[in-house]
């Protein structure tokens, strides 16, 4: 069972597992060993996404990853308003269910979409979920086409 796993930050909490320069311990139960996450996979994976959405040349600058972070929150997406969702995009910082996810390319490519938007509507862009919800949002579909 996994419990936590984090990148681009350090936890002090020991039962958390500890950001190191070169690896993420991802902490899973007492009975199996840690399993060691590269911090180049969400580069790697990242880069991808964004050669994928600067052929697309939705907005006026390329999309910018150098200050994107991603980040493995299963206990959010235990949450009532996260259970739907395997990935979630607050300004810079992309949150997954599970680690495995950072290997779907269709996920991160869409939320890496959400990241490029709030770039350039950072205030519209959130403010949208309020006006249009999530199912009917203008920015969800152009992620879910980018995407898909």
């Amino acid at each position: 069972m996994t419990l936590w796993v984090g990148i681009g930050f350090v936890s002090r909490r020991p039962e958390y597992g500890i950001l190191v320069r070169d690896e993420v311990r991802l902490v899973t139960s007492v009975n199996t060993s840690p399993r060691q996450v590269s911090r180049s996979e969400p580069s790697a994976t990242l880069a991808r996404a964004k050669q994928r959405l600067d052929r697309l040349a939705l907005y006026d600058r390329p999309v910018t990853i150098d200050r994107v972070r991603v980040s493995y929150l299963p206990w959010l997406f235990r949450l009532p308003w996260f259970r739907r969702f395997d990935g979630y995009t607050m300004w810079n910082l992309i949150l997954l269910r599970a680690p495995e996810l950072l290997g779907n390319d269709e996920l991160i490519c869409h939320e890496l979409c959400h990241v490029w938007q709030m770039q350039h509507h950072p205030v519209r862009m959130p403010l949208s979920y309020l006006r249009f919800g999530y199912a009917r949002n203008p920015y969800e579909d152009e992620a879910r086409r980018v995407a898909g």
